[in-house]
């Protein structure tokens, strides 16, 4: 009703002040209530530290890929079968950095092979 009460007769779609504050209202409680909840938080913290393991245990074995291959860690043997089949493996460092390398491949990483991963370095 707002809506039409506001646009009738109008070359563009608009609501009333009243709208718009409840709106913002009710998009500062979304936010406050779901995105800064306690529990978001706390996994957005275990999150990053997973991910900043990651790229740590990565980036080392990129350095080290003769070390990686014959690790006794899946996770990282598997990652250097990839480096070495990889079609851009002997491409300059300038075109295909190590760290853009290490993060491309924890991009396309599922949540729970990522998990299993971290798991993996750094529970075990």
């Amino acid at each position: 009703e707002d809506i039409v009460e506001n646009s009738f007769d109008k070359d563009e779609i608009a609501i009333s002040d009243r709208a718009v504050r409840a709106l913002e209202n009710a998009l500062k409680n979304n936010v406050d209530k779901i995105y800064r909840s306690n529990k978001v938080v706390i996994f957005e913290k275990y999150c990053k530290v997973m991910l900043e393991g990651l790229f740590d245990a990565y980036y080392e074995a990129i350095c080290n890929i003769d070390r990686a291959a014959n690790s006794k860690t899946d996770a990282i043997r598997k990652f250097a079968e990839l480096v070495d089949t990889h079609p851009q493996k002997n491409a300059p460092e300038s075109e295909m950095p190590p760290a853009v390398f290490v993060s491309d491949y924890i991009a396309g990483m599922t949540d729970s092979y990522a998990v299993a991963c971290f798991n993996e370095l750094y529970k075990n």
